[in-house]
C-alpha cells in the first residue's frame, strides 16, 4: 500500500476497483483507506460477506456523512460489483491523521483486493459546482463517463484548465501552432522541420492547473517518427533513417514493427544526403544488427526488396556486405546484399548512387543471385 503524511481531509474523490470487477460480496474487511487509529480508524472499508461498505461502528469510519458512486448525488453503501468506479466519500468533521491506501493500519489482514488509480482530498466538503468539476475531470480521465448521470453538467465535456499555450510546449523537430483543448486533452499542428524528422514534445511540470482542484499537471514527453510513405507500404518491414546523434550505441527502426538496432565497433558519423550517416571502414566487427523478427523470415524462394543509399570506396574491398540476414534454415540462411566481386558480382556502388537491388536465395548454391541497378 501507500503511506500518505498527516493531512485534514473531510472530503475524498478516489478512482478504484475490487478484485476483477465482478464479485458481488467483499471478501472480508478489506480497506480501501485507513488510518492509525482503532480498527484502522478513520477508515472506509468492506463489509465481509456483502456489497456494502461497513458501516457499524460509524464513530471509526470517514465515511460516516455519505458514499457516493459515479457522480450520484444520494448516498449508498451499496458499492458491489465494482469495476473502475468514481467513488467519493464524505466524513462529518474533518481528520487530521496519517492514512494508508490500499491496506490497514491498524489490521494487516485486511487489506485491499484490487487497485486505485488516483485520489483527491479536500480539507472541507466542496460546493456542488466544484464537486461536479472534480467527478468530471476524473471521468473523463480515467473513461468513466457513461457511469455519470445523463444530467452531469460534465457528462460530454470535461471541465476546463488555464495558462495552457505554445509556449507551454517544447517541441523539437517540427514547429508548433494552433493549439486548443480543455482538461487533459489538446490538439495542435505540428510541422516537422525534415523530412523524415524525429519530434520530440515535452510539457513542463505545472503548465496546466485544473480551475476545479489547483492541480497542476506533471511533466510529459511525447516522441512523434515522422517520415515519407513508401512504395508497398504494407509490405515495409523495416525502415532505418540513421539519423541518430554522434556515438550512439542504437538506432531506431521507422517501420510498423518499431525495431531496435544495436551498433558495434563505434563507427564514425559523416554528413549524409540527408542529415548524418554512418563510415564503415572495413573494421572488424563493426556494424549495426537486428534481433531476429518474424518481420525477415524468408520462405523458399521467397525475396527481399532492399533501397539503401551508400557511398562505397571503389576497390577497397570485396564482398563488401551492404545489407544481410544470417542463420535460419538452409532455405533462409546468409541471405544478403554485397558490392564487391566473387560470388556476389561485380557490382561497385557508385559515389552518390542509390543502389536498389531485389536478392533471393539460390538453393544450388551459398551464395546470393543478385539483380542491381543504380540510379542517380
Amino acid at each position: 500500500g501507500l503511506n500518505l503524511p498527516t493531512t485534514t481531509l473531510q472530503e475524498i474523490f478516489a478512482v478504484a476497483y475490487y478484485k476483477d470487477g465482478s464479485d458481488s460480496t467483499f471478501d472480508g474487511y478489506n480497506t480501501l483507506i485507513s488510518g492509525p487509529g482503532n480498527s484502522g480508524a478513520y477508515r472506509t472499508f468492506g463489509s465481509t460477506g456483502n456489497a456494502n461498505w461497513y458501516t457499524g461502528n460509524s464513530q471509526w469510519n470517514f465515511n460516516d456523512n455519505g458514499n457516493f458512486k459515479n457522480g450520484a448525488t444520494s448516498s449508498s453503501d451499496t458499492v458491489l460489483p465494482m469495476p473502475a468506479t468514481l467513488l467519493r466519500f464524505t466524513s462529518s468533521a474533518p481528520r487530521t491523521e496519517i492514512r494508508g491506501i490500499l491496506y490497514n493500519l491498524g489490521v494487516d489482514s485486511r487489506g485491499w483486493i484490487g487497485g486505485v488509480g488516483e485520489i483527491i482530498g479536500l480539507p472541507s466538503i466542496s460546493p456542488v459546482s466544484d464537486r461536479q468539476k472534480v467527478e468530471g475531470y476524473l471521468a473523463h480521465k480515467w473513461g468513466l463517463t457513461s457511469s455519470l448521470p445523463s444530467n452531469h453538467p460534465y457528462k460530454s465535456s470535461q471541465p476546463t484548465s488555464t495558462g495552457v499555450s505554445s509556449n507551454d510546449f517544447i517541441v523539437q523537430g517540427a514547429s508548433v501552432s494552433n493549439v486548443s483543448g480543455s482538461g487533459a486533452t489538446y490538439t495542435m499542428n505540428l510541422t516537422p522541420l525534415t523530412n523524415p524528422a524525429r519530434i520530440k514534445i515535452k510539457v513542463a511540470e505545472g503548465a496546466a492547473v485544473s480551475s476545479s482542484t489547483g492541480e497542476r499537471n506533471q511533466r510529459s514527453t511525447k516522441e512523434i517518427l515522422f517520415r515519407p510513405a513508401v512504395m508497398k507500404e504494407s509490405n515495409l518491414a523495416m525502415y532505418f533513417p540513421l539519423d541518430e546523434e554522434e556515438n550512439a550505441t542504437t538506432v531506431q527502426d521507422w517501420g510498423p514493427h518499431g525495431l531496435v538496432g544495436t551498433v558495434s565497433g563505434n563507427p564514425p558519423r559523416y554528413p549524409g544526403r540527408v542529415g548524418s550517416a554512418f563510415r564503415f571502414p572495413q573494421g572488424a566487427g563493426m556494424g549495426i544488427q537486428t534481433k531476429h523478427h518474424r518481420a525477415m523470415r524468408m520462405n523458399n524462394n521467397g525475396a527481399y526488396t532492399h533501397n539503401v543509399w551508400i557511398r562505397m570506396e571503389v576497390g577497397t574491398q570485396n564482398y563488401g556486405r551492404v545489407a544481410g540476414r544470417d542463420g535460419g534454415i538452409r532455405s533462409e540462411e546468409d541471405a544478403r546484399c554485397c558490392g564487391g566481386s566473387g560470388h556476389c558480382g561485380d557490382s561497385y556502388g557508385e559515389q552518390g548512387h542509390c543502389c536498389r537491388g531485389t536478392f533471393q536465395r539460390d538453393e544450388r548454391q551459398d551464395h546470393c543471385v543478385q539483380h542491381w541497378s543504380l540510379r542517380q
